[in-house]
């Protein structure tokens, strides 16, 4: 009895890390898609004239630098980084339209 207490409370415990890990977009494949994404929309702002006039305010966002995206997406929560995506898609489209 003493052993199945120990062993419910370690996966209690496991759980109880988990659980706020699991909300973070950290997984490697999504990262990759998220910052193949990331740096090929930084990209193409560039070569739009008039979308690359907004990207000034946030640096980061824009970047064409990888390990930026990809250390940012894997200390995130995963909807921070979709809202971050579609954030970044729908700026592009927007300013296409100009």
């Amino acid at each position: 009895m003493k052993f199945m207490t120990k062993t419910l409370s370690a996966a209690a415990l496991g759980v109880a890390i988990m659980s706020p890990m699991s909300a973070y977009a950290g997984d490697g494949d999504f990262c990759r898609d998220y910052t193949e994404a990331a740096v090929r929309q930084a990209h193409e702002v560039r070569e739009t004239g008039f979308c690359a006039r907004g990207i000034t305010s946030n640096p980061t966002r824009w970047s064409e630098d990888r390990r930026v995206h990809f250390e940012w997406c894997r200390a995130t929560p995963r909807r921070d980084a979709e809202a971050e995506r579609d954030f970044r898609t729908h700026y592009l489209r927007e300013c296409r339209r100009h």
